[in-house]
């Protein structure tokens, strides 16, 4: 075996002993992150009934409570207070927005943001997030095949 592929071996040797014996350990930078996330959701297009709206995370490595709500037909919602975590490298949050409509199917929107670090001995920051989606029955008129664009 000539010495160099020794020496690669060797090398992968040694970080996986290194893996092995601090299983969890992380790069300095990235620990948990707490933000209150005030989020505004708009819903166009809503029929008589309104909808009901599912809040939940997007991802595993974003948490936070599953919020439900129902929507008048005005469509507007008011804000609600969000305590996010997120666990990931880059400290995105993600939310999975799913929109009910009597009568017809689900239909789901991603939104994310990254979240803030907070300052040293400083309370978790809030962010703002608006959100604009539409209901599924303009959804469904906007995406029927053949329907002439403008």
């Amino acid at each position: 075996m000539p010495s160099w592929s020794r020496m690669a071996a060797l090398t992968i040797a040694a970080g996986l002993a290194t893996a092995a014996l601090a299983p969890g350990a992380r790069a300095s930078g990235d620990e948990k992150v707490v933000n209150t996330v005030r989020l505004e959701l708009k819903v166009a297009g809503l029929g008589p009934k309104g909808c009901d709206v599912e809040i939940k995370p997007g991802h595993a490595a974003c948490r936070f409570a599953t919020v439900k709500k129902h929507v008048d037909p005005g469509g507007k919602l008011p804000p609600l207070s969000i305590v996010a975590e997120s666990v990931g490298a880059d400290h995105d949050c993600s939310f999975a927005i799913t929109v009910t409509e009597p009568g017809r199917p689900p239909k789901t929107y991603r939104r994310g943001l990254p979240l803030s670090t907070a300052k040293a001995g400083g309370k978790a920051p809030t962010q703002s997030l608006t959100v604009y989606v539409s209901s599924p029955t303009l959804a469904a008129k906007e995406s029927k095949p053949g329907a002439r664009k403008r």
